[in-house]
């Protein structure tokens, strides 16, 4: 299947963020549109939105990626997030935290989910328990977990309830 420069404009636009509102993929498309129909105004784009999405993300598959709808858990706006669909070695590298501190956050989201009373929440210092109990060589010093779930938090990847 070819790739459109509409698609690739898309997905530039895309990329560049890690999340953008449902309204706003669909401007960006129309934006995308308008922009490829002045360079080439014979292009042919008359897909419907739902239609051109369905094959940006087919063109992602391949590449172990892929765009998921979501809702914005302070907000409960739609969005749409580009995500990484392959765990492999290489997309490891794409994060600045080690290996270490990877299993860690793994275990704070596991004690999240598996929380009691479908609380989905857990305290600090069970997180720093549950991080110093790891493995030798994955084991998380209190002093470090603290400083973890700071950036952890300060980056997006938790949230710290009120």
């Amino acid at each position: 299947m070819a790739v459109t420069d509409i698609e690739r404009l898309f997905l530039q636009a895309i990329m560049t963020r890690r999340i953008v509102s449902e309204k706003l993929a669909e401007e960006l498309w129309r934006a995308c549109v308008e922009a490829v129909r002045k360079v080439q105004p014979n292009i042919e784009a008359e897909q419907s939105w739902n239609e051109f999405f369905s094959n940006v993300k087919r063109l992602l598959d391949p590449l172990g990626l892929d765009i998921k709808g979501t809702t914005i858990e302070d907000t409960g706006h739609k969005a749409q997030v580009l995500v990484n669909t392959v765990g492999d070695e290489i997309a490891q590298l794409a994060t600045s935290y080690t290996a270490t501190e990877i299993t860690f956050f793994k275990q704070v989201v596991e004690l999240i989910v598996m929380a009691p009373n479908e609380s989905y929440s857990a305290g600090e210092i069970t997180c720093l328990k549950e991080g110093n109990q790891l493995p030798d060589p994955m084991k998380v010093p209190l002093r470090h977990g603290t400083k973890l779930l700071g950036s952890f938090i300060a980056n997006g990847w938790l949230r710290k309830s009120k």
